[in-house]
């Protein structure tokens, strides 16, 4: 941490919002300065067009307008399905060796010419049972849409500081309510994506990404009981998937889509059990908006077999309570600007 005061901003891209969050960090100590979020333009990221990339900005404009900001200074992060992570084993070696050695292992891993990403990496795990060994959290991300939003947030005034993934964010965010003695599973809950992580020792082991999230949940619902989208998100809002609530009809009807997450959630940990035999995942973080789906937390918990909890990503930082302590469960979706804010500079 810096010895001085330093204010900025976390800026997340998501498919539905764009979130932000301003902190201050003072000494090693946290104060939230300023939250917000605006609708992200119907093409959002995924349009070339020069006139949608004039949108995205000025939507930037907006959002940081109102949320009023102190600072240019910004962190955002990358969707985890534009970027290529992967954890891998490499031989135990030095630092200048292991530069050249992951250059070979992410030519076999990266769909894409090195030439054309950035690569970066992480050391996850050099007390690995197997001495002649080490894993490495593996990193690359395009450079064309490195340079979109570096783009994108330039031309909206600020000042990129870095970039890194969602998941890496949210976890840093959520550190403190994570077990400090053993893995835990992190579930990145968003509308069109769900990505999973285990976190031990506050650095990520394992990362996966799935095409299934709330969006998902919601077009079951549609189609199983006859209600528009608009209609079957306020129900599933409202009512979630509590067993009690309108005669169990919007449980049933999303039960197959949370039960088709839940199975990759205990592949998971099945085969991080196979690579980890020395330490077992105890306990499950949700985070993003769908996380606060009333009944949620109690089903997977129940399905999973883990203490399950909602992450609070703001519980450990200094805030006035008389503005932001009104958001309640709305402060599930902010974890991965919040750790974006976080993130040393």
């Amino acid at each position: 941490m810096s010895a001085h005061s330093q204010t900025v901003i976390g800026l997340d891209f998501g498919s539905h919002f764009i979130k932000g969050v301003e902190l201050r960090e003072n000494q090693g100590h946290f104060s939230l300065l300023s939250l917000g979020q605006i609708a992200t333009p119907p093409k959002g990221l995924f349009s070339d067009l020069p006139i949608d990339e004039q949108v995205m900005i000025d939507t930037v404009i907006r959002l940081i307008k109102e949320m009023k900001v102190s600072t240019k200074l910004v962190n955002t992060a990358l969707p985890e399905s534009q970027v290529f992570t992967r954890v891998i084993e490499v031989p135990r070696v030095s630092d200048k060796e292991l530069s050249s050695a992951l250059q070979w292992e992410a030519e076999q891993y990266i769909p894409l010419p090195l030439e054309e990403v950035n690569l970066d990496y992480a050391v996850i795990n050099e007390n690995m049972t197997d001495r002649e060994k080490m894993e490495i959290l593996l990193v690359a991300a395009p450079l064309k849409l490195i340079e979109k939003y570096t783009r994108i947030l330039e031309s909206a005034g600020l000042n990129p500081a870095s970039l890194e993934t969602e998941i890496i964010a949210a976890a840093r965010a959520l550190s403190p309510v994570m077990a400090k003695d053993a893995p835990t599973l992190l579930m990145n809950i968003g509308s069109s994506m769900t990505d999973i992580a285990v976190v031990n020792n506050s650095l990520i082991n394992f990362t996966r990404t799935l095409s299934i999230g709330g969006e998902m949940i919601i077009k079951s619902i549609s189609q199983e009981l006859g209600f528009s989208m608009v209609q079957s998100e306020e129900y599933i809002k409202a009512y979630g998937i509590e067993k009690d609530k309108l005669e169990g009809k919007i449980f049933a009807a999303a039960k197959t889509v949370v039960d088709s997450l839940i199975e990759e959630v205990k592949k998971t940990i099945s085969y991080y059990k196979e690579k980890h035999n020395d330490k077992e995942i105890k306990s499950l973080v949700l985070s993003g908006g769908v996380a606060k789906m009333p009944g949620l937390v109690f089903y997977i918990a129940s399905e999973v077999g883990l203490e399950t909890q909602i992450g609070n990503p703001i519980m450990s930082i200094s805030k006035d309570e008389k503005i932001f302590g009104k958001l309640g469960a709305e402060v599930v979706s902010y974890s991965v600007a919040c750790g974006l804010a976080l993130k040393e500079i």
